[in-house]
């Protein structure tokens, strides 16, 4: 069986062919062999009848059963390459502490966001670049300016000797030795 289908449907009210939640169905049948009026759909199959009580399951004919959904607003957008790539590399920019980069990256986020043919212009558009900006605040609060939070000054020796990364051998060669302590005292 092959069917081709070219039909334009609008999502908007008072327009001819309004897109609207429903099925659609393609029978391999010649026209005047199926009454469309007793056709029906009951738990998703499509079925033969009189009316929907004394409707059976269709038999006998090829046929492809499509089920239409509309929505007000697309939960998917993560999916969306143009849209999530950007914003991707913007919170990968936020671990590496390079906000002013982080910040272009969700600006082409954005902005792919505002020309995504498959959101909504008026409201989905929206509804997304305000997810965008929430989710960037969030990363943004969880990385701060980089994955590292900013180190606190140490007080006491204990404090340093228990950080995990407290010495390395750069660090080590650069830390002033007992005989250099004494020599920077003398004289206080």
């Amino acid at each position: 069986m092959m069917a081709a289908i070219d039909r334009t449907l609008s999502g908007q009210s008072g327009a001819e062919n309004v897109l609207r939640a429903g099925y659609a169905v393609t029978l391999a049948a010649d026209e005047g062999q199926l009454d469309k009026d007793k056709l029906w759909v009951k738990g998703g199959q499509l079925h033969f009848g009189d009316s929907f009580e004394k409707s059976d399951r269709l038999t006998g004919f090829s046929y492809m059963l499509f089920r239409l959904e509309c929505a007000d607003t697309r939960d998917d957008f993560d999916s969306l390459s143009t849209i999530q790539t950007p914003f991707n590399s913007a919170v990968d920019m936020l671990t590496m502490g390079q906000l002013d980069s982080a910040k272009e990256f969700l600006k082409k986020a954005i902005a792919a966001a505002m020309k995504a043919r498959e959101l909504t212009a008026k409201v989905d558009r929206r509804r997304v670049i305000e997810e965008l900006k929430r989710r960037f605040a969030e990363a943004q609060a969880d990385f701060g300016a980089g994955l590292k939070p900013k180190a606190e000054p140490v007080r006491s020796l204990q404090k340093l000797l228990a950080q995990t990364d407290a010495f390395s051998v750069a660090s080590a060669r650069s830390m002033p030795t007992l005989r250099s302590v004494r020599e920077a005292l003398e004289g206080l």
